[in-house]
């Protein structure tokens, strides 16, 4: 993977801080953005992609995503008596609750993380059109995204999963949502 640390993008040699430009019009464009680092696009491809991929392995970043994971599975494990239905898919989540703690451990842990293993995480966590967090799919579906996605964090990892590193549930698996 390369490294974003020396994108040409945000001067290296002096180590400036994005242009207010450059950081509203990664503002304006975060979801498309973590988008296309979640689908392999380089991060030194564009000045906005380097900002984005900067953004998303930050101390601050990893530390927010493993939050909203942990409120998901207390979420699944203790309902809300004050809500009428639960925004996480319980089954699902309960039946990753394993997978999802190590994912947790690791977006804790010192070790450097990838854009691309941070930007599928988020997408998994915003993305409540195909993502199996929220949706009714297989719950084994949950498991082996979450899997996948903690894989993808470490930098040495060069394995592609069936299909490639997808977030979304039924172009990863299309027989997902059918159960």
């Amino acid at each position: 993977m390369p490294t974003i640390a020396t994108s040409p993008h945000l001067h290296p040699s002096t180590n400036a801080a994005p242009s207010v430009t450059l950081r509203l019009q990664v503002a304006s464009r975060r979801a498309a953005l973590t988008r296309q680092l979640a689908e392999g696009e380089n991060p030194s491809d564009t000045a906005q992609l380097t900002l984005r991929a900067r953004q998303l392995t930050t101390a601050r970043c990893r530390s927010a995503l493993a939050g909203a994971l942990r409120r998901a599975v207390r979420e699944a494990q203790h309902p809300s008596l004050h809500r009428a239905f639960s925004i996480v898919s319980r089954r699902s989540v309960l039946s990753a609750v394993e997978e999802i703690d190590l994912l947790v451990k690791r977006l804790h842990s010192p070790e450097p993380v990838t854009p691309q293993g941070m930007a599928l995480v988020a997408e998994l966590l915003t993305d409540g059109a195909s993502s199996p967090l929220y949706g009714s799919a297989d719950p084994s579906v949950l498991r082996r995204l979450v899997t996948l996605h903690t894989a993808a964090l470490d930098p040495a990892h060069r394995e592609a999963p069936p299909f490639g590193l997808q977030t979304n549930c039924a172009a990863a698996w299309p027989d997902a949502h059918a159960h």
